[in-house]
C-alpha cells in the first residue's frame, strides 16, 4: 500500500512540475507556440490528467482507511484537503496557461 501512496504521490509531483514547465520554463532562445486546437487540445489533456490524479488520490485515501483506522477520518480529511489544494492549484495553473500562437497560424 505505501508503494501504491509513493506512486501517487509521485505523479502529482510530476503533474505539476509538468505543468510549471509548461507555463514557465521556456528557453529565452526557443518560442514555444501553438494554433489554438492544439492548444486546447493540450489544456484538455491535462485537465484529464489532473482529474483522474485526484480520482486516484480519493481512491487511495479510502483504501488507507479500510485497512487502517487509526486516527481517521482525520487522516482521510487532511489527506483530501491536501489533494483539494494541490487540485485547485493545477487546474488555475492550465487555465492561466497560454502558449503564444506561431507566427502565420490563425487564433
Amino acid at each position: 500500500m505505501r508503494g501504491a501512496l509513493v506512486v501517487c504521490a509521485g505523479i502529482w509531483v510530476l503533474l505539476i512540475c509538468s505543468i510549471h514547465m509548461l507555463a514557465t520554463a521556456a528557453a529565452p532562445d526557443v518560442e514555444v507556440c501553438m494554433d489554438a486546437d492544439i492548444r486546447e487540445q493540450a489544456r484538455g489533456l491535462m485537465f484529464d490528467g489532473i482529474d483522474a490524479a485526484l480520482r486516484n488520490r480519493i481512491a487511495a485515501l479510502f483504501e488507507v482507511w479500510m485497512k487502517d483506522d487509526t486516527d481517521q477520518p482525520e487522516r482521510a480529511v487532511r489527506g483530501m484537503k491536501n489533494g483539494l489544494v494541490a487540485y485547485a492549484g493545477a487546474r488555475r495553473a492550465v487555465v492561466e496557461w497560454n502558449p503564444p500562437v506561431c507566427k502565420g497560424d490563425k487564433q
